[in-house]
């Protein structure tokens, strides 16, 4: 029997009809059954033969097996109009495998034990399956080409050198073929003898390699592992990473890939990630996952074949009927990845984290170079203009820096980093590509630079600068000068063109006098410019240390000088009537004169100061004569008490006499 025929004749319906299509194996196959192929011409791995169609002149039909699979030739119209194979081929394919199936001899049919106990119908309604349960089951023997199965612990006697020796008669290993169905994520295996063409389980098979090893053993041993223990379903199901760990196995083995029947060669390239980019319209970005082969650049999409992950990964071609390794970082989980999402889209608006963080992460771990971004892209340089806004008070001052590309703005870090491209949609001026604006590093960090010059430093978040206390406070008065003129600046109002004062807050007062009352009025300044009352008031609240002048400018405070005024003053406001104190307050009046004195200054009218004087001078009071018309011999102390209340007589004041024994 030729090579063609034995291809031919262990394959059925269903791979004859995944080889040739379902329309076209259905159409030979009713030639076939109509008898209408004639010179029938069989020869190693070819065969010819004339098919009768609807035209008068039969159609000559050739195929022949190569080793990248059966190729055929016709001389009909849809043969020549599409090139591949027509229902007069499949005719022919379907005469050679009934022809070759024919001549080979039959397989006996298995006999049942003598010891078998006799099957007996059950009459009291008894089902079925306990029925078929109670049936001998039929031992599957292997095919008379083959013989029997050899038994590795038999030896050739039970004593003397013969237990050392095999049983006379043994066989040598059997010549094997591998068939293999691709699947997407699985193989379907069929071990094939090709001396006696009939299918083994690869158990069965092992039991040769027992005796005599050969290169099948080690394929052989995985598939047992996978076999269904039935020798009516010799074909074995491997899936993902055994379909890997199998396939280098298989190099130097007989591999033919159904239903074509082409020679699986292995290729020593290993196939590379690539990723390609295309937009989607305006609003999105298609990103495509495929392997290339670096010998010849030959693109594999993850939906050609079948891909299996491991260590390394396989892909296996049914085209052209060969079998890849994976680049040694595609790991597997990688792999499943990017077969169950071969293609992913990205909204423009993420296109950016896309190109700068998510294709160089993936790229990195399977080994794959970033793609190309000429074909989505308008790559540009352009120069930063920057734009600073500073918020805050006198000292505390928050700066965010900002770097303007065209018509996009960056926030600026205080590392000077930052997003090293930007991206803008497609429009008619970049010809429907995105543009990429490449950010000026160099620059950036040489602004952030600037500013820590100032004395600001960077915030704990690193998104903007920070300035606390007199670097603050010589931010606003210098530093923004200092800045260069080409930045935007954006500032409070009542911060800009900020002026500190040397001279700290002092107080002041002026102390007035009439017939009975005194007066005093009290005000705050700084080099000759005043302050309000509302905005000390304000400062002392808030805690700051800093008060806004009336020109704008800005002068410190002492607390607690100011606080002790304000206090002495609330106090004597209590006893006030109409703004005027009574001459009972003098002490109290004096007293503040004496604390503004200390802490700033005070002025008072000739009155006011010829009473304080006279107030000075109260343990020194004039001795006054007994009046005429009292008729009494005084006391010193009672001569005392006229001349006190001759003295708060004279100064208009109210006063309280009293000595050691009451009033």
């Amino acid at each position: 029997m030729s090579s063609l025929s034995d291809a031919l004749s262990t394959l059925s319906d269903r791979g004859l009809r995944r080889l040739l299509g379902a329309r076209t194996f259905l159409r030979g196959l009713d030639y076939a059954r109509r008898k209408v192929v004639d010179g029938v011409d069989v020869g190693e791995a070819v065969a010819s033969g004339r098919v009768r169609g609807s035209d008068t002149e039969p159609y000559v039909v050739n195929v022949e097996l190569t080793a990248s699979g059966i190729q055929s030739n016709c001389t009909c119209p849809a043969f020549a109009k599409a090139g591949q194979h027509c229902k007069h081929v499949a005719a022919l394919l379907i005469t050679v495998r009934d022809q070759a199936r024919g001549s080979m001899p039959r397989r006996p049919a298995p006999s049942t034990p003598q010891n078998a106990p006799a099957t007996t119908v059950s009459t009291e309604g008894k089902s079925r399956r306990r029925d078929r349960r109670r049936r001998p089951t039929a031992m599957h023997a292997l095919p008379p080409q083959l013989g029997s199965v050899p038994e590795p612990d038999a030896v050739a006697s039970s004593t003397g050198i013969g237990a050392w020796l095999p049983p006379a008669g043994q066989t040598l290993p059997r010549a094997l073929e591998y068939r293999i169905h691709v699947r997407q994520g699985a193989i379907t295996v069929t071990v094939l003898d090709t001396e006696a063409r009939v299918p083994l389980l690869p158990s069965q098979a092992l039991a040769w390699q027992a005796l005599q090893p050969s290169p099948d053993r080690d394929p052989l041993r995985l598939l047992a592992r996978f076999e269904s223990g039935n020798p009516r379903h010799p074909a074995v199901d491997v899936r993902g990473e055994d379909v890997a760990e199998l396939l280098p196995l298989l190099r130097e083995r007989r591999v033919l890939l159904e239903p074509a029947l082409m020679q699986l060669r292995f290729v020593d390239d290993p196939l590379v990630p690539r990723f390609e980019l295309e937009l989607a319209g305006s609003d999105a970005l298609v990103v495509k996952a495929s392997f290339e082969r670096s010998s010849d650049r030959r693109r594999f999409s993850l939906s050609q074949g079948g891909w299996f992950e491991g260590a390394p990964g396989w892909q296996i071609d049914t085209s052209t009927g060969t079998a890849h390794p994976l680049h040694r970082r595609v790991s597997p989980a990688a792999l499943r990845r990017l077969v169950r999402s071969p293609t992913i889209a990205e909204p423009i608006s993420s296109v950016a984290e896309l190109i700068m963080a998510g294709l160089p992460r993936i790229a990195t771990e399977v080994g794959a170079e970033l793609p190309d971004l000429d074909g989505v892209a308008q790559v540009l340089d352009m120069e930063p203009s920057f734009r600073m806004n500073a918020q805050g008070d006198l000292v505390n001052a928050e700066v965010f820096l900002f770097a303007g590309y065209g018509d996009i703005e960056n926030p600026v870090r205080a590392s000077g980093l930052g997003p090293p491209v930007l991206i803008q949609p497609p429009s008619p001026e970049s010809r429907g590509r995105i543009r990429c604006i490449r950010a000026d590093i160099p620059a950036q960090q040489d602004a952030v630079q600037k500013l820590l010059d100032l004395g600001l430093t960077p915030h704990e978040s690193g998104d903007y600068f920070v300035a606390k206390g007199d670097n603050a406070i010589q931010f606003w008065s210098e530093g923004l000068g200092a800045l260069p003129e080409t930045w935007s600046l954006y500032v409070p109002d009542d911060l800009v063109d900020t002026q500190v004062r040397t001279a700290h807050i002092t107080p002041f007062g002026r102390i007035s006098s009439g017939v009975d009352w005194l007066s005093v009025k009290l005000g705050f300044e700084a080099e000759g410019v005043g302050v309000s009352r509302e905005e000390i008031g304000r400062c002392l609240a808030s805690g700051q240390k800093y008060v806004k002048m009336e020109d704008g400018s800005y002068a410190s405070i002492n607390r607690q000088q100011i606080q002790a005024v304000l206090d002495r003053e609330i106090e004597l406001m209590t006893a006030a009537k109409g703004g005027k104190l009574p001459l009972a307050q003098a002490g109290r009046v004096k007293e503040l004169e004496d604390l503004l004195i200390s802490v700033g200054k005070c002025s008072s009218t000739p009155a006011a100061k010829k009473m304080f004087e006279r107030l000075a001078s109260i343990d020194s009071i004039a001795v006054v004569r007994k009046p005429r018309n009292l008729k009494a011999k005084l006391r010193p102390y009672q001569e005392q008490g006229i001349s006190w209340l001759k003295f708060i007589h004279d100064i208009a004041s109210g006063g309280v006499l009293a000595d050691d024994m009451g009033l």
